[in-house]
């Protein structure tokens, strides 16, 4: 009885230490340029074998949004299109933004930015767009 209880206790606790560091994001670097550097969040990636949902963070460093860090959320197909789900802005002045999906980032070829193709290699290393 004492030996259950232990047991139980032990996977409560590796259960619980499990969930707290999963919810933890982990930006691992996407590319950067003359304005930004960008990072995908690997430890909240969703995938299945037909597409992907995945967080990125693009850090501003120059240029009118000088100072702002944008959160966006993305849907990557398999088959190589790329559509933006929803983005958050922290601009450099405190204010929070918001933004929602329109027609300039919906079912785009990942072929048409190599930052796009750049994501969709690290979901599907082995796979053409």
């Amino acid at each position: 009885m004492v030996k259950k209880i232990l047991v139980i206790m032990l996977m409560l606790l590796s259960f619980s230490g499990m969930a707290d560091a999963s919810s933890v994001p982990n930006w691992y670097w996407l590319y950067s340029d003359d304005t930004m550097t960008t990072y995908i969040d690997n430890a909240h990636v969703l995938k299945d074998d037909y597409c992907a949902i995945v967080w990125t963070k693009c850090i501003f460093r120059s240029g009118p949004y000088n100072g702002d860090v944008l959160y966006m959320q993305w849907h990557i197909t398999r088959d190589g299109k790329i559509s933006w789900i929803y983005g958050k802005e922290r601009k450099a002045d405190g204010r929070i933004t918001y933004h929602y999906p329109d027609s300039n980032y919906s079912d785009k070829s990942v072929t048409e930015s190599p930052n796009f193709q750049k994501l969709y290699d690290l979901i599907w290393p082995s796979s053409q767009a």
